[in-house]
């Protein structure tokens, strides 16, 4: 279970006992100081894992309100450390307006932004 919170902390649960797996900040390399509360998330999705993954917690799909979406996996290493999650892919989804939702097919293949 992925959880992302108002001031930018994405948690990853436990969704039996809602124990936290790992607690991250989200932010993407080009924002600067307070950039979160002026492009806050507005969807996320946790990918199902197809195969048993001995080096990562889960791989999400975060976007913003000003349509930043990113791709990123955690890695078991970096939950205790509360350190940055691993690599990731960016991209812009629209460069007008505010993204109000985005949504990802039951095959997980493709996503779908609108706003």
């Amino acid at each position: 279970l992925a959880v992302a919170r108002k001031n930018g902390v994405v948690e990853l649960l436990n969704p039996l006992n809602g124990d936290a797996l790992a607690a991250f900040k989200f932010s993407r390399t080009d924002q600067t100081v307070g950039a979160v509360e002026n492009d806050p998330l507005v969807a996320l999705h946790l990918f199902r894992k197809h195969a048993p993954d001995l080096t990562t917690l889960g791989t999400f799909l975060a976007c913003t309100e000003k349509g930043k979406a990113s791709v990123r996996s955690v890695a078991k290493e970096n939950t205790a450390s509360d350190s940055d999650v691993g690599p990731s892919s960016t991209w812009d989804v629209c460069n007008k307006g505010t993204l109000q939702f985005s949504s990802v097919d039951a095959g997980e293949n493709y996503a779908m932004f609108g706003g």
